[in-house]
């Protein structure tokens, strides 16, 4: 039978059920810790050890990025120079004064060259610091890598190979070169990767053996690799397979198919396999990156698999040891387990769910025989009731009121302060839009806008902002108030720039939508405003008149982003452009515009 709140129920308070089952919960409570001492133990040990391999692939792809990035963003400033026209190819005395410098800030790079189309090389060394003039090298074949990136103009990491001059492994970077648009060369810079054998043999990995090797099993890095050198001279630069080194096992456990280790199972980012070679049992991890090259980077580690049997086998001695324990106490133990464990289950259960703020998902906790649990399943059924009111309450207020405004208003009882600020706002208002009502009609303008509108109020909130007020299908927004935020300026005009551009990327419902766009900053009020009973959150202030209305001189200006001094002067970093100075309506001084051209937003 179903029981209601409504229905008297039989209780037995905790301290009778304590008192008279003292000795027996004494029994079960040994049984238990053992048990949950076992568990635990046994997913500390697994979790510690994957966390363990994990640590140890994070802590070389780590190395591994911190070696080569600095080399791309070096190409991008190199770039970037000779697109600006800062070096020109037929300034031999200023490339050889800016590669020399370029060593300096670049510790990975060892030569640093420039490939033209007339087939000539204009290079550098560490070595030498002297630029040369010369044909290309004839050893490698660069014709169609050259062709290809005056073609794709995308950089490229090339495979690295044994460099026999240097007498260590090199990896090469490609990048094309511009001028004014037009392609001119391809920069290429040479890195010895010797630093990330050297890394690893001064590492402790879980006493096993770090590597990373290519394509078939061609060697990249290992700790062997610092004092090996090839027992024959090679004929030019070229890859090196892992048995040169001596390296055998590890070739043969790459090689050899094997089983998902057990122990190991909450690997997340790495494959894992367990390989038997010779009677002795190998653990063999690897993780793929595919950053530098088209053939993918394998980071690995191999570990005797004895080190770490040790632990296991403590783990099921301990195991043997409490079955003994609970076979004595396992009839009292299930009742117990029974009586005791359901209601705080559910409760624990529960409790989750409001920590996730799922507070929908949360049922009501059944009524219990023990005094106790069922004062606290009442207790946290009322809770729960609250709660729901309360969320309820901040669903409805945040449909109508910003969420912070909702949030002040709840922690406030309702009372809303007035706030005085210096801040800057963001007003937009859509192009065509007469238009567009005409052409889709009621629901589907609705449609259009909510579309256009969540997407557009996504970015303004992640860069801080605060909707304050849809009108029509225009959007005020606030940064610095109700949420203070130093760069405020900055951060209006960053969003201003992404709505520009997702509205240049996104039809809504089959209609380009594109949106004119003013910000301005000054000192602004915001409140509580309207009558005794109804009142909406808004903002005052001559800086928003200002914003709006520059926001309608894009159409005069052909813009589509148009700001003002005051919200300049607060912002560092942005590229913009003068357009004009103007009589504004309700100023008493003309003001001075500036657009934002399209530029690559800051991160």
């Amino acid at each position: 039978m179903k029981v209601t709140p409504h229905m008297k129920h039989w209780r037995i308070p905790i301290k009778l059920v304590s008192v008279a089952g003292l000795g027996l919960l004494v029994a079960i409570a040994l049984g238990s810790v053992l048990y949950l001492g076992f568990s635990v133990a046994s997913k500390n040990t697994n979790q510690l050890l994957s966390e363990k391999i994990e640590a140890t692939l994070n802590a070389i792809a780590a190395r591994v990025d911190k070696h080569l990035q600095p080399v791309e963003r070096q190409a991008v400033q190199i770039a970037r120079a000779f697109e600006s026209g800062e070096l020109t190819l037929d300034d031999p005395e200023k490339l050889q004064s800016f590669f020399s410098g370029f060593f300096s800030a670049a510790s990975q790079v060892s030569a640093v060259g420039l490939l033209k189309p007339n087939r000539r090389m204009s290079a550098i060394t560490r070595q030498t610091m002297t630029l040369n003039d010369g044909p290309w090298p004839g050893r490698e074949p660069l014709s169609a890598l050259f062709e290809d990136i005056a073609e794709d103009r995308k950089s490229r990491w090339k495979p690295p190979i044994w460099s026999v001059r240097l007498q260590q492994s090199i990896a090469t970077y490609y990048t094309p070169i511009t001028a004014q648009g037009q392609f001119v060369a391809v920069l290429v810079q040479t890195v010895p990767i010797a630093e990330l054998s050297r890394f690893m043999s001064e590492e402790t990995y879980l006493d096993g053996v770090p590597f990373i090797y290519y394509a078939d099993y061609k060697l990249i890095a290992h700790p062997k690799l610092i004092s090996w050198s090839p027992a024959t001279a090679p004929q030019g630069n070229t890859s090196i397979n892992i048995s040169e080194i001596g390296e055998t096992l590890l070739e043969d456990l790459l090689a050899t198919p094997g089983n998902k280790p057990r122990i190991l199972s909450n690997l997340k980012n790495t494959a894992g396999k367990h390989v038997e070679r010779d009677n002795r049992d190998y653990l063999i991890f690897t993780r793929s990156i595919t950053r530098y090259g088209e053939e993918p980077w394998t980071l690995g580690l191999y570990i005797d698999a004895r080190a770490e049997g040790d632990t296991v086998q403590r783990l099921f001695q301990t195991l043997l040891v409490a079955v003994g324990f609970l076979i004595l106490t396992v009839g009292v133990a299930i009742y117990a387990g029974i009586l005791f464990s359901r209601p705080i289950r559910s409760l624990a259960g529960s409790m989750e769910l409001v920590r996730q703020n799922k507070i929908t998902e949360v049922k009501d906790l059944p009524p219990s025989n023990i005094l106790e649990f069922d004062e606290a399943a009442q207790s946290f059924n009322k809770m729960i009731v609250g709660l729901r009111e309360r969320d309820l309450i901040r669903q409805t207020l945040g449909r109508y009121v910003p969420a912070e405004v909702a949030e002040s208003l709840l922690k406030k009882n309702g009372v809303l302060p007035t706030e005085e600020a210096i801040a800057t706002v963001l007003f937009a208002d859509i192009e065509g839009f007469t238009y567009l009502t005409e052409n889709l009609g009621p629901e589907g303008i609705v449609a259009l806008l909510n579309a256009y509108f969540s997407d557009m109020v996504e970015i303004i909130e992640r860069h801080g902002g605060v909707v304050t007020q849809f009108q029509g299908d225009a959007i005020l927004a606030t940064f610095n108030i109700p949420i203070a935020h130093a760069m405020h300026a900055r951060n209006a005009l960053v969003a201003a720039l992404e709505m520009r551009d997702h509205s240049d990327k996104r039809r809504y419902h089959g209609h380009a939508v594109r949106a004119r766009i003013g910000v301005n900053s000054g000192r602004l009020i915001s409140g509580a405003v309207g009558a005794q009973g109804r009142l909406n959150y808004t903002v005052h202030g001559d800086a928003v008149n200002l914003a709006a209305r520059i926001e309608n001189m894009n159409k005069d200006f052909g813009t589509y982003i148009l700001t003002t001094q005051a919200t300049l002067d607060q912002t560092h970093g942005l590229l913009s452009q003068y357009v004009g100075e103007t009589n504004v309506r309700g100023q008493s001084t003309p003001v001075k515009l500036y657009t934002l051209p399209e530029q690559v937003l800051p991160i």
